[in-house]
């Protein structure tokens, strides 16, 4: 019996270059595997599937966790699993998990949730756990949901530090230690299965965000260092992925320091700029795994 399997992508995506170029390499991956991969947007995606006999698979393209949920109780399998997409899409979970397996990161302080008003009214309380915390400007501040390079700010005074508190308040924020070794340049290790599958650097000399969206040009490192493979596995086993992509950055000690887990990182990058298909690994690893 053929098998069903559905990729589910946000429908603000549908007609995004970036985003159409990677649902077009997993469909094409799926493909060499004999399975035709059925494309559906979030917004429709419980309907369709609800009128299906048997879905074997759903390949989760998004960061919708109720739907996830709603999925999982029509006992369809998904990847990547729920916990490993919860863990990534909050950036504050995900440091949670990090220090719960002694993961080493920036020096990080989790903002709280203030619900009716600005946490710019509490701008002393803040300064003072930000001292606390040996964090000095210049130094980051995250909205926890977000990707791409997208809701990172890159903070050098009070004045500036108020204005984000004031003005991004209501997405959930972080400020993070900055780590300034090399301007602009971080490491990401793709791993499908907790084993690493390909390593490359992203530098972006123009911008202290490496995002390849942002200008970051990405290098395929050939050899390297054990160090850096050992963390990223240990993150991915901390954030419980299928497969995904681990972001770290080097300090002025050469000591790896984990920045974030992207738990839907593009493929499709990687298999433009190497000779083999990580795209068609991640169909391989879920095809074995139903």
């Amino acid at each position: 019996m053929a098998i069903n399997g559905y990729l589910i992508y946000n429908i603000t995506q549908k007609n995004q270059t970036i985003f159409k170029s990677q649902i077009k390499a997993y469909v094409d991956a799926f493909r060499l595997e004999h399975v035709k991969l059925k494309l559906i947007d979030n917004l429709h995606a419980l309907s369709v599937i609800k009128k299906e006999k048997k879905v074997d698979f759903v390949l989760f393209w998004d960061k919708d966790i109720a739907l996830v949920y709603q999925l999982l109780n029509l006992n369809i399998k998904v990847f990547n699993n729920v916990d490993a997409l919860r863990l990534c899409d909050d950036k504050a979970y995900s440091y949670a998990q990090f220090n719960q397996y002694k993961i080493p990161t920036p020096k990080t302080i989790v903002l709280p949730l203030t619900f009716f008003e600005d946490l710019s009214k509490y701008f002393i309380e803040i300064k003072k756990l930000i001292k606390l915390n040996n964090i000095h400007y210049p130094l980051i501040v995250k909205e926890r949901r977000n990707s791409l390079g997208l809701g990172v700010y890159l903070i050098h005074s009070d004045i500036e530090l108020k204005k984000v508190l004031e003005s991004k308040w209501q997405r959930e924020l972080l400020i993070q230690e900055y780590i300034n070794n090399e301007y602009g340049k971080d490491y990401r290790v793709y791993l499908v299965n907790h084993r690493p599958k390909a390593v490359v650097s992203r530098t972006n000399k123009k911008d202290f965000r490496s995002n390849v969206e942002l200008g970051g040009v990405m290098k395929i490192i050939k050899k390297p260092d054990e160090a850096l493979l050992r963390i990223a596995m240990r993150s991915s086993l901390a954030l419980k992925l299928d497969f995904g992509a681990v972001d770290i950055v080097r300090d002025k000690n050469n000591k790896y320091l984990v920045l974030e887990v992207n738990s839907n990182a593009r493929t499709a990058t990687i298999d433009r700029i190497s000779k083999k298909s990580l795209t068609r690994e991640v169909a391989k690893y879920i095809l074995n795994n139903l």
